[in-house]
């Protein structure tokens, strides 16, 4: 799981987004809700099986264009090393990435666009009802929620295992100048000298999301006229303010959810049910 660990961090520090792991290969959905095992979000469920409703609205777009920093990168024109590639765009060519550190990522995807939830504020307020709820699973404030997902086309990641691995990639010049702009284009043969952990090219499907939490501040609602707390952010029961986090506040780089109950260990995925956290990225 280091390689999630390290994926996660990637996409938090560059893209302020959380991982969907694995990427591309599992589908999540608005509304997910779970928690974090072993360095990434882990879905149990859907916040619709409260009785919730979701209203959605497109996201923000944006593209993935990451090199770890281990990487030395090398091009070649007609059997010569450059630093510019040359104008002709119908030129063979190669780029070669050579990473010098093991758990490295390469991340690539010319457009990653995104569709959120537009009324969290009502879904808060249902879903801290939902902690009282005396029928089937009950909502738990250390949940988090996806309120947004990023989903790419024509997407590249690649996952390092060893130190010293090296990819080569071949093909013209105008295809190598899509690569260094963020997008990997589907004619370039690609050889590596090593095996690697994550290998996904020219996929569709989630790369992030955005999450967030709700829970109970503990304070009373108190009405100060025109600033008064807005209904559907007061707890109707207690009458305290409802929070709702962003991903901002707890997204620390070892964030574990360890204190798992009955009703979340038995819908864990197998690979996440172990209780013990996993071991930190060097």
């Amino acid at each position: 799981m280091r390689s999630a660990r390290i994926y996660n961090r990637i996409l938090r520090k560059n893209f302020h987004m959380h991982a969907a792991w694995m990427p591309l290969v599992t589908e999540f959905q608005l509304g997910d809700y779970g928690l974090f095992r072993k360095g990434v979000f882990v879905p149990l469920g859907n916040i619709r099986e409260f009785g919730v409703e979701l209203k959605t609205i497109p996201g923000r777009t944006a593209k993935l264009d990451f090199v770890s920093s281990s990487a030395s990168v090398i091009q070649y024109v007609g059997g010569g090393e450059v630093q510019v590639l040359p104008g002709d765009n119908d030129l063979e060519a190669k780029l070669e990435l050579n990473f010098s550190r093991s758990r490295s990522f390469v991340l690539k995807a010319g457009e990653v666009t995104s569709e959120r939830i537009e009324n969290i504020a009502e879904i808060a307020n249902k879903l801290a009802a939902a902690r009282r709820r005396k029928d089937g699973p009950r909502w738990r404030t250390r949940y988090k929620v996806v309120g947004e997902v990023y989903r790419g086309e024509n997407v590249t990641i690649i996952s390092t295992r060893e130190r010293n691995t090296g990819i080569m990639f071949s093909g013209t010049v105008g295809a190598l100048k899509k690569f260094n702009v963020g997008s990997v284009d589907s004619s370039l043969d690609m050889t590596l000298n090593k095996q690697v952990d994550i290998q996904l090219r020219g996929e569709s499907g989630a790369v992030g999301l955005s999450l967030f939490r709700v829970r109970v501040s503990g304070l009373a609602a108190v009405n100060f006229a025109d600033n008064a707390a807005p209904e559907q952010l007061v707890d109707e029961e207690t009458g305290e303010l409802l929070a709702i986090d962003g991903q901002e506040l707890w997204d620390a780089d070892e964030i574990e959810d360890d204190e798992l109950d009955e009703q979340d260990r038995m819908r864990l995925p197998p690979q996440f049910g172990d209780d013990s956290p996993g071991q930190p990225a060097s």
